[in-house]
C-alpha cells in the first residue's frame, strides 16, 4: 500500500491496491477507510495503519467477533469444502465452532457423513454430496476442476488406513493441479480461514474477484496444455504424412494386362 516508500498510506493507493482484486464489488472502501483516516486527510501512517489492524486482530482472537448478528453477510461466493475422517471429526467439529461465525456466511459443500455432524452447529450445507468412501471426495473433485470451489478443509487421519486412499490422493491431486487452496490439519485450516476472511488475496477468491486467479489455468496446467498440443499437432503431421504416402503408392501401381484366353481345340 505504501506505493512511495514515505512511511504512508494515501486513500488512492490504498482503493487501487484492493481494486485490483475486485474488492471494490464488495466492500464499502470509503467507509472502512473512513474508520482509519479519523481527521478525514486523506493519509494516513503505515505504523498507525499498522496498529489498528493489529488491534483488530486481537479482538477477533478474545472473541470480540463472536456476535453473528453484527456480522454482515458475505457476498455471494465460490465454495467452501470441508472434509474430515472419522477420527478428525471432533477436531475439526472443534475448529468450525471457534470460526462458527465464517463457516455460516461461507457456501459450504461437505461429504454425508461430515454434513450430518455439522448440522448440530447450526450449520446449512448447500451442497451435501456422497460419503468419501462412497465418491464423495471424487464428487467434490469434480467441482474443483469445474472451477467452483475456492478452499477445502480436509482434516485428514494419517495414521489410520482407509479402503478409498486412491480417492484422497486424486483431492489432495486436483487441489494442487488446479492451484485450490488448501489446508488438511489444524494448523494449516487456521491459517487458511484468516487468509479467507481477512486478507485481500484470500477473500478476492472467495468472492470469485481474483483477477490473477480467478477464471484462469494455473501455471502447471497451462504447462500441461501446451505439452498436449505438442502431441496433438505431431499426431496430427504423422497422420497426413500417412495418408499422403498411401495415396502415392496407390497412383504409382501398373496393372498388368489380362491374360488371353488360352482356346483348346477339340
Amino acid at each position: 500500500l505504501d506505493m512511495d516508500q514515505d512511511g504512508l498510506v494515501e486513500y488512492n493507493d490504498f482503493y487501487d491496491t484492493l481494486s485490483q482484486f475486485g474488492l471494490t464489488k464488495t466492500i464499502n472502501l470509503s467507509k472502512v477507510w473512513a474508520t482509519v483516516d479519523k481527521n478525514s486527510i486523506g493519509i494516513v501512517g503505515v505504523e498507525h495503519l499498522r496498529e489498528i489492524l493489529e488491534a483488530k486482530d486481537e479482538d477477533i482472537k478474545q472473541g470480540g467477533h463472536r456476535d453473528d448478528a453484527k456480522l454482515p453477510a458475505f457476498p455471494k461466493t465460490l465454495l467452501v469444502a470441508l472434509v474430515a475422517h472419522n477420527n478428525m471429526k471432533p477436531s475439526m467439529m472443534n475448529f468450525v465452532n471457534k470460526n462458527l461465525e465464517f463457516f455460516k456466511r461461507a457456501e459450504l459443500v461437505t461429504t454425508g457423513s461430515t454434513g450430518r455432524s455439522l448440522e448440530s452447529l447450526g450449520l446449512t450445507v448447500k451442497s451435501l454430496v456422497a460419503s468419501g468412501p462412497l465418491g464423495g471426495d471424487q464428487e467434490i473433485g469434480g467441482m474443483i476442476a469445474r472451477g467452483e470451489v475456492a478452499a477445502v478443509f480436509f482434516f485428514t487421519d494419517p495414521l489410520s488406513a482407509h479402503p478409498h486412499e486412491p480417492d484422497i490422493q486424486a483431492l489432495n491431486r486436483i487441489c494442487c493441479v488446479h492451484d485450490t487452496m488448501f489446508a488438511n490439519n489444524p494448523s494449516t485450516a487456521q491459517a487458511l480461514i484468516y487468509s479467507l476472511e481477512y486478507s485481500a488475496f484470500g477473500f478476492s477468491r472467495l468472492t470469485g474477484h481474483n483477477p490473477v486467479y480467478q477464471k484462469q489455468d494455473s501455471k502447471i496446467v497451462l504447462d500441461y496444455k501446451k505439452q498436449q498440443q505438442k502431441v496433438i499437432n505431431k499426431v496430427s503431421r504423422a497422420s497426413s504424412s500417412s495418408e499422403s504416402t498411401g495415396r502415392r503408392r496407390k497412383s504409382s501401381v501398373i496393372h498388368a494386362p489380362p491374360s488371353r484366353a488360352t482356346v483348346t481345340k477339340k
